[in-house]
């Protein structure tokens, strides 16, 4: 038998062994891969909802609603701290956190949570009980706190800081990046992006006015 054909068919099955134990990993590995994607996804998400989008969108959710809850503490206090023009500041705080709610509830509403989750719940009680516990916090510390105090000051402008940080970062990466840069915002017609920008404006100017009494 010629040298050139046993080298030729050596080579054969040594190829053919290597591809073959190639093959029989690849099988092996894809149901695992598999396994640990089902795992890492939520069992009860609805038909259709990409598990990303849903992370994505739970994140976003969740850090808005950080930054307004440090802020609506403050807001309760401030309420039960403040003696003069308290009918004012009263009505001022009540649309405050009217166009907070508004707002936040249209943004929960749009993350596709399972239908039994406790999450919405739980992000909607946060935001409807954090203001009355600023409130209790501003009665037990009436007699002793002083607004204009060092301390004070120093505390105030720290978690409205991190407060303000929150918020500016999910209002322009979170939510208007996404609202006009993400593949539906740009699909939008003119009008509706003129309508989109029209009512962000209108929204500030609300708030403006209603910060000023604030």
């Amino acid at each position: 038998m010629p040298a050139w054909f046993v080298a030729f068919y050596e080579q054969y099955i040594r190829e053919r062994e290597w591809t073959h134990a190639m093959l029989q990993s690849h099988v092996m590995q894809e149901p695992r891969k598999k396994q640990v994607e089902n795992k890492s996804q939520p069992s009860d998400l609805e038909p259709g909802v990409d598990p990303a989008v849903y992370k994505k969108m739970s994140l976003n959710i969740t850090i808005l609603e950080g930054g307004i809850l440090f802020h609506s503490v403050f807001v309760g206090m401030t309420v039960s701290i403040e003696s003069e023009g308290f009918v004012v500041l009263l009505v001022a705080i009540l649309f405050h956190q009217a166009f907070e709610g508004l707002g936040l509830g249209s943004r929960i509403a749009q993350v596709p949570y399972p239908k039994k989750s406790l999450r919405p719940w739980i992000l909607a009680i946060a935001f409807g009980t954090t203001a009355p516990i600023g409130q209790a916090i501003g009665l037990i510390a009436r007699t002793s706190y002083d607004p204009a105090s060092a301390f004070a000051l120093i505390i105030v402008g720290v978690f409205n800081a991190i407060s303000s940080g929150l918020l500016i970062y999910a209002a322009t990466v979170d939510l208007l990046a996404e609202d006009f840069l993400s593949p539906e915002g740009l699909s939008m017609s003119k009008k509706q992006k003129l309508s989109g920008v029209l009512f962000i404006f209108l929204g500030a100017i609300a708030m403006s006015v209603v910060g000023a009494f604030a």
